[in-house]
């Protein structure tokens, strides 16, 4: 009844597939709409794969380990933290002195291309 589960339990035995369907359905449409509301290609990427590595995170803590307050978590109470943590991620994606990651380029974000070679921030 889970698509993101049935895939995150498929991913053992084919990860890059798991990876690609992710990027070009989520982060990749993620990261576009981020940068038409005005974040920097650095924070939009930056704030998808915050979001995406936080929703897959929640559903293998619930959906998989079944353990803690993730999975005992009702359906309100749920919906709540996730929007609330939802919400400080894409706020805190938007300051300019957030820190950032690495960016290896990627064709299927939509003109993202970030490379290695970026200038670190402070």
């Amino acid at each position: 009844a889970d698509p993101l589960l049935a895939l995150l339990r498929s991913a053992s035995s084919r990860p890059a597939a798991l990876g690609d369907f992710l990027e070009k359905e989520a982060t990749g449409p993620l990261t576009r709409a981020l940068m038409s509301w005005g974040f920097s290609d650095h924070q939009a990427v930056d704030t998808a794969n915050a979001i995406q590595s936080f929703i897959v995170g929640t559903v293998v803590t619930r959906r998989m380990l079944n353990t803690g307050a993730v999975a005992a978590a009702t359906g309100p109470q749920l919906r709540g933290w996730l929007a609330d943590v939802l919400q400080r991620l894409v706020d805190e994606g938007a300051a300019a002195d957030s820190p950032r990651l690495p960016h290896q380029p990627h064709p299927s974000a939509g003109g993202v291309h970030q490379t290695p070679t970026d200038p670190p921030r402070s």
